[in-house]
């Protein structure tokens, strides 16, 4: 998957080994359910595949339903690295989740799937949910506390009400059918924070 940073540099080495190999560069939800169905092509599990992918759009659309009753959108701001700034843009899965769950992203309107925002346009923003997935770093070492003490940011209404979270890699940042999980797990976030009245 070309979604994994240098990955690329392995192709020309599998052609030239003669491996069979697929290729998967998924960046919107639709592609990773088309790397699905190439892999289940691959794999001679089209079958399966289909009943997955079928189950996968009933979660989908069930989120996107309860979305569609809410009054209003949360405005959400995903950091992919804190120095400098890398968010995703609106060609990303994350993105694309997050208007799905009832939110709004603070970097949706890039067109690109990478985002470098300067911390003033966050801060003018105003995120009300702030999620952390810092790639390659365990969970364990991604610290909120290096947003609150960020200048300006004090301002910030997710800084406020102490709405920033660390998130499970898994879920939100590899492309495959748990990225569902991951949709779900926004909606319930966002669904806590909309119920709270957070502003």
């Amino acid at each position: 998957s070309l979604s994994v940073p240098g990955m690329d540099r392995n192709i020309a080495e599998l052609r030239d080994r003669s491996l069979n190999h697929v290729v998967l560069d998924p960046h919107s939800l639709s592609d990773v359910w088309e790397s699905i169905r190439t892999v289940a092509n691959a794999t001679g599990t089209t079958d399966r595949a289909e009943t997955v992918l079928g189950e996968l759009a009933v979660r989908v659309e069930r989120v996107s339903a309860a979305a569609a009753l809410r009054r209003r959108r949360a405005r959400v701001y995903w950091e992919w690295w804190p120095k400098p700034l890398i968010a995703p843009g609106g060609l990303n899965w994350l993105t694309e989740i997050t208007n799905l769950a009832g939110g709004v992203s603070a970097t949706g309107d890039v067109d690109a799937d990478t985002a470098r925002p300067a911390p003033g346009e966050i801060v003018s923003f105003d995120p009300e949910l702030i999620l952390l997935a810092w790639p390659g770093i365990a969970t364990d070492k991604v610290k909120p506390e290096l947003v609150r003490t960020r200048p300006g940011w004090e301002t910030v209404t997710a800084v406020q009400h102490s709405q920033i979270f660390v998130t499970e890699p898994g879920i939100f940042c590899h492309p495959s059918q748990r990225l569902v999980d991951g949709l779900e797990h926004l909606q319930g976030l966002l669904d806590n924070l909309l119920d709270s009245n957070i502003r």
